[in-house]
């Protein structure tokens, strides 16, 4: 199977959230002697060599049925050429129901990468339908199936190669992704409050809740925290902003924000409870080994981390940049879900 189609849900390399699309995409491209794209929204400056790249569209209801006529004509393309290709879903089970049946009913073997805390009915029913699932780790898949994989995240590390030592940076926590509820930055707001030295707290990232930004400016004015709040910034300007903070934060249980291990490998140390987050940022190692504690709420960290020296501060640096480096490199986690979609197995 020489030939690869990815179905994404979005390819343009200014988005602040979706923007590494576009590194997926070019990891494949060397594993493949074709790979095309079919993103539902594709950008305005992207540029992909030897890719074709078709766009769905969607949003209202004549623009969703568009999206299907475009959809179903690739499909029929593909179901004529089907011993030449391999279909893969990135963070896109939708597709994976639709056309993925029509590939599952004509051997078109697929893959669907998703990981998230969230359980669509698209994942229960694509999980029936695709060939292999692959996840960075079992928290992060929201479902019990034979077919998964788990293989850590896949981050371009040429994007993160910047590194500042923690001399340089700030003693605060950083935040960068969707400014919404289920990223509980209150709870990081009142674990601060808890502390004697209370640290500032800088969120960057879209902005669609303006209420619940309101009720956590109030939250941090009340409790005199020094709170910053940013819009949200490109992909490649993610990485200077990380070398900035000592700190990363990440809310999220029963799933790896991406972001949280991109601090890591930026040499940001992340304040966590989640156990996979921990595991694949390489912070698990700090608490085991500094520590000799399990799983410390997030005041309690950043008081056995600012009780330290910069020395210290130092070490733990760099062994959790390397431990995210070795757990989360784009190029191996590609290179490992493309022999098992070749090989079949």
């Amino acid at each position: 199977m020489k030939k690869l189609v990815i179905f994404n849900l979005q390819t343009d390399p200014s988005s602040p959230v979706l923007g590494a699309a576009i590194d997926w995409i070019e990891a494949f491209q060397s594993h493949f002697e074709v790979t095309d794209v079919v993103s539902t929204h594709v950008g305005t400056n992207v540029s992909l060599k030897n890719t074709k790249i078709l766009e769905i569209g969607g949003g209202n209801l004549s623009a969703r049925f568009i999206a299907i006529a475009r959809l179903l004509k690739f499909a029929l393309h593909l179901i004529r050429n089907r011993r030449d290709y391999v279909v893969f879903h990135h963070m896109s089970p939708r597709t994976a129901v639709f056309p993925g049946i029509l590939f599952k009913v004509f051997g078109i073997p697929q893959g669907l990468w998703y990981s998230h805390s969230s359980r669509p009915l698209t994942l229960k029913i694509s999980s029936h339908l695709v060939d292999w699932i692959f996840s960075s780790e079992e928290n992060s898949l929201p479902i019990i199936n034979s077919k998964a994989h788990f293989l850590g995240h896949g981050i371009p590390l040429k994007k993160f190669n910047n590194f500042q030592s923690m001399k340089r940076r700030e003693s605060a926590v950083l935040f960068l992704g969707r400014l919404s509820r289920i990223k509980k930055l209150r709870n990081l707001i009142e674990e601060i409050a808890l502390l004697e030295n209370r640290i500032p707290i800088t969120l960057i990232g879209p902005q669609s809740d303006k209420i619940y930004l309101e009720e956590l400016l109030e939250l941090a004015s009340k409790l005199k925290i020094n709170l910053t709040i940013r819009d949200s910034v490109s992909h490649d300007q993610v990485n200077s902003i990380m070398n900035q903070f000592k700190y990363f934060y990440s809310g999220m249980e029963e799933s790896v924000d991406k972001s949280a291990l991109e601090a890591a490998i930026s040499g940001c140390l992340v304040l966590t409870t989640d156990i996979g987050t921990q595991e694949l940022s390489g912070m698990n190692n700090i608490w085991s080994k500094f520590a000799n504690i399990e799983n410390p709420a997030i005041h309690e960290q950043i008081q056995i981390l600012d009780g330290l020296n910069t020395e210290e501060l130092q070490s733990m640096q760099e062994m959790v940049q390397s431990d995210a480096i070795k757990k989360n490199d784009l190029k191996k986690t590609i290179l490992k879900i493309s022999s098992i979609m070749k090989v079949g197995k």
